[in-house]
């Protein structure tokens, strides 16, 4: 099996340090900050006090900081958040140098081999992400074929910012998120926390975004409707190529024709009876 890598050249990061990170990170994100070591990355959410998704991004320890990997459209506004929610804690929140970058590294299990790579946390066929100068990377790089990691992580049917996830209307639940172990419901209470665990413990998740795939041809646009030969089976959150992601009503997916364009992955452990 080949491995594919690609710069991800829509990332950028932050750094935050101080001796209050720790508490906090743990009141303000979804995921627990103490599962964030020199060698494990985390997966995480900023809510909105509603619980609606606002951010999401990775974070990794590095040394006495932690590096913050988020898509480069929405650094600014994390930024500002940030420094708006830390009040009088002491920490430092500023920008990293734009020459800082990560590649995705995907295919044979193989790249774990590799030294420096993270593996992503929210689904194992994802891969992992390699941390490192611009330079650094597109030398190593070069050890492996050129892939599209937007069409594998759409595939593998996995939202993010700007491909799927919607600021301050996302559902976290309806994301996905508790399957990307983007949540941890056994820690304190953290900003939008009510709502999701509330959610979550009383099984009220009729939607889900789900991938699905059409001819690059057909006309399937962002906030139009989904459907097959037979009934509607939701809305359109992103699209690319011959793919996309979608927001399905679950019971629309009960007896799906042979025409349906939707479909369950493997990691997404819904069976029937949730549907």
């Amino acid at each position: 099996m080949t491995l594919y890598a690609q710069i991800l050249s829509n990332r950028q990061f932050l750094s935050i340090s101080g001796q209050d990170v720790p508490p906090f990170f743990q009141g303000l994100i979804t995921n627990d900050i103490n599962k964030a070591t020199d060698n494990m990355l985390i997966y995480t959410a900023l809510l909105s006090p509603k619980g609606r998704y606002v951010h999401d991004f990775f974070i990794r320890k590095q040394e006495k900081e932690y590096l913050i990997d988020v898509h480069k459209e929405r650094r600014e506004d994390l930024l500002k958040r940030l420094s708006l929610y830390k009040l009088r804690s002491n920490i430092e929140v500023k920008k990293v140098q734009d020459t800082h970058s990560v590649m995705a590294i995907w295919g044979e299990s193989s790249f774990m081999e590799e030294g420096g790579v993270y593996q992503d946390p929210r689904v194992e066929a994802l891969g992992g992400r390699i941390y490192g100068s611009r330079k650094e990377l597109e030398n190593l790089k070069s050890k492996y074929e050129e892939g599209d990691y937007t069409y594998h992580r759409i595939k593998l049917g996995v939202p993010e910012a700007k491909s799927g996830l919607i600021e301050e209307k996302t559902i976290p639940l309806e994301a996905n998120l508790d399957y990307l172990n983007a949540i941890s419901f056994k820690k304190g209470c953290y900003m939008g926390q009510e709502l999701t665990a509330r959610t979550y413990h009383q099984g009220l998740i009729r939607k889900r975004i789900l991938p699905f795939q059409l001819s690059e041809d057909i006309s399937a646009h962002p906030n139009t409707i989904i459907s097959d030969k037979e009934k509607e089976l939701g809305i359109i959150v992103t699209r690319y190529k011959d793919l996309g992601l979608a927001r399905i009503r679950l019971e629309n997916l009960k007896n799906e024709s042979k025409d349906c364009p939707v479909y369950v992955p493997k990691w997404i452990p819904l069976q029937h009876k949730d549907l």
